[in-house]
Formats: C-alpha cells, structure tokens, sequence
C-alpha cells in the first residue's frame, strides 16, 4: 500500500527572546578606592536565568598589546526582573555607595566563575597567549574595563551565552559602531568552565547597543531604565550607578519586531520549505535604529531545543526594511531549525524555535 504525505502548514510563535538577561551598568574606571563593576538585568516577565554559560569579553589596547578580558561567570541565577552584579572586590565601593555586596567577586570567583586575559601576538593559542598566571599576580585586576589606548571612555564589552553574542555595548558613538580595532581582531577560542568553550568570531560584527562619550567625573555607563534599548548614557556626579537596585522600570517603553514564521511539508519527497516574513515594528524599536535585519537560520543540533553553540549556521538573509515579502528556505525533512532575528541594535532580538511537524 502507498503512503501518501499530506502537505501542511505549521504556524509558530515567538516563545524565547535571545535578550533577556543584558548588560544594564558598567563601571569602567574607579579611583579613591571605589571598584569596577558590571550589572546584568533579567527583563523576563517569569522564570530565572541561570548564567553559568554567561561570558563577558573586554577589549582593551595598551599600545602594541592588544587582546581582551574574558569574564566566565559562575553557576548562580538571576531572579525575574531581577539582577546580577559582579565586582572586583566584595564588599564594594561606587560613587557615593560603599559596602556593596556583589553576587559574584572576579578575583575570588564562585563555583564556575573565572576571569583570563589573552594576548594577541602571535602566540600558540590560535595568535593569542594565556598571560593570565603572570597578570594576576603583577597587574591590577581592578581594570578590566579599559578605553581603547586609554583615550576618553572608549570602550568594547561583549556578552555570550552559551557561545552566542547576545549584546553588548561600545562607548564610541550613540550608533554603537564597533571600532575597526575589534572587528580586526582574529577568532579567540573561548575556555569555559561547565559549559562548552566556543570561538568568538569579530571580523562580522557590525553594530552593537552604543553610547556618545561625554566628559564626566566618573566613567561607566547606565541604562535610564532597567533593560531599555537605546537608553545608555555616561555616568556622572548627577547621573549616579546603582548596583543591584533598579534604573527605573520599562515597563511600557520597550519594542518588539512582529514576524511570522510558517514550515510547510514539501511536495519533494525529503525537502520541506520555511516561510517567514518582518512585517512591523512597535514601541521604541524603528527601522532607523534597528534595520537592516539579520535573520539567521540555524541547525538545531543536540541538545534540541536550546540555543547555544552547537547549532550550525545554515543560511542568512538581511531584511532591510518592514514588508509583506515572504522569504523561503528549503531544508531536509528530518532537521529541526531555529530562527534567529537580530537588530542592528541588538537588543530587540527574538529566537523562534521551530517544532517540525513534517519530521
């Protein structure tokens, strides 16, 4: 008897935003005793995060030595709207507070935390050297945050989760252009602690969150409110850091892209189609600030259903501007797909796991 494949259609929505734990503060030059810091912000609306595959990468350029800090963070979780704040020193001072207990202390690191500096010049480790043993003992690791060849705040820092570049901030210009220096820089194989080292490609980087550096009495950067896109701004006397309490909510102030993303069951005996199409934006999302689009179809590989660094890069599309224009994709009947839309911002990005009905 001949079986016959009946072609349908499966509609999905979105269930999983790639943003939703991001850099909220960043205290990049201390002095009189005060200590770096970063915050983390958990915008869900419910459920935890866990941040043990979390890493953050700092560029930094010392004259002919150039390379970057890289940040393992430890096995511990971040509360909805919740948040996570790591330190050079526990307990800590910034601004006008003193006594700050961070969740996570860099130079004694929690269980799965860590902190390296690589060094690009040519060495063994695919043209970076480990100087970590050396740097710790002899430099200061209250000063991982550094301006590009100590001018002004210029600054790079890179969030991964589980491999994927998931924001970031550059203190170069309120359009977050990536300077030149980090996309120049080659593949820095990333060690991790429990979770799978990966690679941190630079040479596709475009555009990250930004910030207009700005004359002021204390270097760092802020959000105005908790997780809002676009909203950095420099620290000051006025305009003071606050590690572990809120910015200001957003509730109400934040956008989102609409998309629609449609698998249909092929008529070719193994091949099945992706459908999908960007037809609007709302809130403070804008095709000025956040287009061209990069859509991303990834390979979900073991483990499935989760984004991380084990799924393959099946194909990119730039989506330029809100239409109805349906773009297509044809792959095997048997691959689960995930469907990664990132903004030029990057911070109104969305991840669509596939269910495939046809497999």
């Amino acid at each position: 008897m001949k079986k016959i494949l009946l072609s349908f259609s499966l509609l999905v929505a979105v269930f999983s935003t790639k943003a939703q734990t991001v850099l909220n503060e960043v205290y990049t030059d201390p002095n009189s005793g005060k200590s770096e810091f970063f915050e983390l912000y958990n915008s869900s609306q419910i459920g935890s995060q866990n941040v043990d595959c979390f890493t953050i990468l700092s560029f930094f350029k010392e004259g002919a030595n150039y390379g970057w800090y890289v940040v393992d963070l430890p096995n511990l979780m971040v509360p909805s709207k919740g948040f996570f704040v790591g330190a050079a020193a526990s307990p800590f001072q910034v601004q006008s507070q003193s006594g700050v207990i961070p969740n996570f202390n860099w130079n004694n690191p929690a269980a799965g935390g860590s902190i390296k500096k690589f060094i690009n010049n040519g060495g063994p480790l695919n043209g970076y050297t480990d100087v970590t043993a050396a740097w710790e003992n002899t430099a200061d690791t209250n000063n991982i945050f550094q301006p590009i060849n100590g001018i002004g705040a210029k600054y790079t820092i890179l969030v991964y989760v589980n491999g994927i570049l998931n924001n970031g901030l550059t203190g170069q210009d309120a359009g977050g252009n990536i300077p030149a220096d980090v996309i120049a820089m080659p593949t820095l194989p990333v060690p991790m602690i429990g979770c799978a080292g990966f690679n941190a490609v630079f040479s596709g980087l475009t555009v990250v969150e930004g910030a207009q550096p700005a004359v002021g009495t204390d270097n760092g950067y802020i959000r105005t409110n908790d997780g809002l896109c676009g909203s950095w701004v420099k620290s000051s006397s006025s305009v003071n850091h606050t590690p572990g309490i809120t910015n200001g909510s957003a509730a109400g102030l934040t956008g989102s892209i609409t998309t629609t993303q449609i698998i249909t069951c092929g008529t070719t005996v193994g091949v099945n189609t992706l459908n999908y199409t960007v037809s609007a934006v709302t809130g403070d999302a804008s095709v000025a600030a956040d287009f061209p689009l990069t859509v991303q179809i990834y390979k979900d590989n073991a483990p499935k259903g989760i984004f991380e660094s084990n799924d393959v890069v099946l194909t990119t599309q730039n989506v330029t501007n809100i239409s109805a224009t349906t773009y297509t994709y044809n792959f095997p009947q048997t691959a689960f797909l995930i469907v990664v839309y990132q903004t030029k911002r990057g911070c109104f990005d969305k991840v669509v796991l596939m269910p495939n009905g046809c497999a």
